[in-house]
């Protein structure tokens, strides 16, 4: 899958809510009431995950989950990763 060029990933994330270019990953921090609300979200994306075949780097902290998605095998952003931060959101 083709990398997609840095300035087609800043406007694509102007459209997408808390998402952020970040080290070559796409990063969102989700926050929750508390932390069993946060596994439970990992749980469900991590379902949404495994359908895609396409799995992110999760920070799980008290009320907090940092996402990070990247296409490691290409080594940067992909379509991919815009459809995994989009099934994040939908969680």
């Amino acid at each position: 899958m083709a990398l997609i060029e840095r300035d087609d990933i800043i406007s694509r994330l102007e459209g997408m809510e808390g998402w952020e270019l970040r080290d070559e990953s796409l990063e969102k921090t989700f926050t929750f009431d508390g932390y069993l609300a946060g596994i439970e979200f990992v749980n469900r994306l991590a379902a949404a995950a495994e359908e895609q075949a396409h799995h992110p780097d999760l920070e799980v902290g008290y009320g907090r989950v940092v996402v990070r998605v990247s296409t490691h095998s290409e080594g940067g952003i992909t379509e991919r990763d815009f459809r995994l931060a989009a099934a994040a959101d939908a969680v």
